[in-house]
Protein backbone atom coordinates (compact mmCIF):
# COMPACT_ATOMS: atom_id res chain seq x y z
CA UNK A 1 0.00 0.00 0.00
CA UNK A 2 1.21 3.60 -0.31
CA UNK A 3 0.28 6.65 1.67
CA UNK A 4 -0.15 9.72 0.56
CA UNK A 5 1.82 12.92 2.73
CA UNK A 6 1.91 16.75 1.50
CA UNK A 7 1.31 15.25 -2.17
CA UNK A 8 4.20 12.84 -2.41
CA UNK A 9 3.70 9.27 -2.65
CA UNK A 10 5.23 7.05 -0.28
CA UNK A 11 6.02 3.13 -0.39
CA UNK A 12 4.89 1.43 2.77
CA UNK A 13 7.18 -0.81 3.13
CA UNK A 14 10.05 1.64 3.55
CA UNK A 15 8.67 5.09 4.15
CA UNK A 16 10.21 6.80 1.32
CA UNK A 17 9.18 8.53 -1.86
CA UNK A 18 8.41 5.64 -4.90
CA UNK A 19 10.15 6.86 -7.57
CA UNK A 20 8.02 4.33 -10.41
CA UNK A 21 4.41 5.00 -11.56
CA UNK A 22 2.00 2.60 -10.27
CA UNK A 23 0.20 0.77 -12.77
CA UNK A 24 -2.86 0.52 -10.89
CA UNK A 25 -3.52 3.61 -11.05
CA UNK A 26 -4.98 5.83 -14.17
CA UNK A 27 -1.46 7.90 -14.39
CA UNK A 28 0.35 5.44 -14.02
CA UNK A 29 -1.00 3.18 -16.62
CA UNK A 30 -1.34 6.69 -19.27
CA UNK A 31 2.98 6.43 -18.37
CA UNK A 32 3.74 2.60 -19.37
CA UNK A 33 0.85 3.03 -22.23
CA UNK A 34 3.42 6.19 -23.32
CA UNK A 35 6.59 4.19 -23.17
CA UNK A 36 4.97 1.48 -25.04
CA UNK A 37 4.07 3.54 -27.96
CA UNK A 38 7.25 4.98 -27.63
CA UNK A 39 8.94 1.82 -27.86
CA UNK A 40 7.11 0.55 -30.47
CA UNK A 41 7.82 3.45 -32.78
CA UNK A 42 11.41 3.75 -31.88
CA UNK A 43 11.71 0.25 -33.22
CA UNK A 44 9.36 0.69 -36.44
CA UNK A 45 12.36 3.38 -37.17
CA UNK A 46 15.40 0.81 -36.80
CA UNK A 47 13.25 -1.44 -38.70
CA UNK A 48 12.63 1.19 -41.64
CA UNK A 49 16.93 2.64 -41.70
CA UNK A 50 17.82 -1.40 -41.34
CA UNK A 51 15.85 -1.99 -44.67
CA UNK A 52 16.65 0.79 -46.28
CA UNK A 53 20.62 0.22 -45.43
CA UNK A 54 20.69 -3.22 -46.93
CA UNK A 55 18.28 -2.18 -50.07
CA UNK A 56 21.16 0.53 -50.51
CA UNK A 57 24.06 -1.73 -49.94
CA UNK A 58 22.36 -3.97 -52.64
CA UNK A 59 22.16 -1.39 -55.04
CA UNK A 60 25.78 -1.04 -54.43
CA UNK A 61 26.10 -4.48 -55.23
CA UNK A 62 27.77 -5.84 -51.83
CA UNK A 63 25.24 -8.98 -50.53
CA UNK A 64 25.39 -9.40 -47.09
CA UNK A 65 26.01 -13.24 -45.10
CA UNK A 66 29.26 -15.59 -45.04
CA UNK A 67 30.40 -16.14 -48.34
CA UNK A 68 30.58 -19.88 -49.08
CA UNK A 69 33.04 -22.38 -47.81
CA UNK A 70 33.04 -24.52 -51.52
CA UNK A 71 33.15 -22.51 -55.20
CA UNK A 72 30.96 -24.86 -57.94
CA UNK A 73 34.29 -26.25 -59.23
CA UNK A 74 34.97 -27.48 -55.70
CA UNK A 75 31.62 -29.23 -55.29
CA UNK A 76 32.62 -30.69 -58.80
CA UNK A 77 36.56 -31.67 -57.06
CA UNK A 78 34.44 -32.91 -53.90
CA UNK A 79 31.67 -35.54 -56.03
CA UNK A 80 35.02 -36.49 -58.29
CA UNK A 81 37.02 -37.83 -55.39
CA UNK A 82 33.68 -39.10 -53.12
CA UNK A 83 33.57 -42.06 -56.50
CA UNK A 84 36.45 -42.98 -55.46
CA UNK A 85 36.04 -45.78 -52.54
CA UNK A 86 39.71 -46.15 -51.88
CA UNK A 87 39.22 -41.86 -50.53
CA UNK A 88 37.58 -41.09 -47.17
CA UNK A 89 35.23 -38.16 -46.59
CA UNK A 90 37.93 -36.56 -44.28
CA UNK A 91 40.52 -37.08 -47.11
CA UNK A 92 38.31 -34.86 -49.29
CA UNK A 93 37.50 -32.67 -46.39
CA UNK A 94 41.48 -32.31 -45.67
CA UNK A 95 41.91 -31.72 -49.98
CA UNK A 96 39.12 -28.91 -50.05
CA UNK A 97 40.30 -27.28 -46.47
CA UNK A 98 36.84 -27.94 -45.18
CA UNK A 99 35.31 -29.80 -42.32
CA UNK A 100 33.40 -33.32 -43.08
CA UNK A 101 29.79 -31.81 -42.17
CA UNK A 102 30.21 -29.08 -44.90
CA UNK A 103 30.85 -32.05 -47.45
CA UNK A 104 27.74 -33.66 -46.86
CA UNK A 105 25.79 -30.46 -46.75
CA UNK A 106 26.78 -29.81 -50.35
CA UNK A 107 26.80 -33.38 -50.85
CA UNK A 108 23.51 -34.98 -48.69
CA UNK A 109 23.44 -38.72 -48.96
CA UNK A 110 27.65 -38.75 -49.01
CA UNK A 111 28.79 -41.39 -51.39
CA UNK A 112 25.07 -42.57 -51.76
CA UNK A 113 23.48 -39.15 -52.61
CA UNK A 114 25.76 -39.45 -55.58
CA UNK A 115 24.74 -42.41 -56.64
CA UNK A 116 20.87 -41.79 -56.45
CA UNK A 117 21.74 -37.98 -58.25
CA UNK A 118 23.96 -39.73 -61.22
CA UNK A 119 20.95 -42.12 -61.84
Amino acid sequence: MQKTAGGKRFDHSNGKPSQFPNALTLGGTLVFHLFGALAEFERSIIRERTRAGLAAARARGRTGGRPPALAAADKIAARALLKDPAITVEEVAQRLRVSPATLYRHCPGGRSGLDEASS
